[in-house]
């Protein structure tokens, strides 16, 4: 199990153990080129279901996403939030 570690950037904290992926949406016509987009390792939650007496396993995909004023601000703010993961799984091989 992955270590957590909680990096802030820009105002907005996530913990580096649950990053899948960090994207920014470069497509003109998806209208979100200035929005960064975090996704989480799928994690799972077991719910106690009181009609059948069991637990039941729940499927959770996260994604945060981070709306920046342009591109060029998602861009840098992207570029920062990728060195502090490439940290951190670095640090995760020692």
């Amino acid at each position: 199990m992955s270590t957590p570690k909680i990096m802030s950037i820009g105002g907005f904290a996530i913990n580096l153990a649950t990053v899948k992926s960090i994207k920014q949406p470069s497509s003109i016509k998806s209208g979100k080129t200035n929005m960064l987009i975090i996704e989480h390792i799928t994690r799972y939650e077991y719910v106690f279901n009181p009609n059948t007496q069991k637990y039941v396993e729940k499927e959770i995909k996260e994604i945060s996403e981070i709306d920046y004023g342009n591109y060029e601000t998602a861009r840098d703010y992207r570029i920062h939030w990728e060195d502090a993961w490439q940290g951190y799984l670095d640090s995760q091989d020692n």
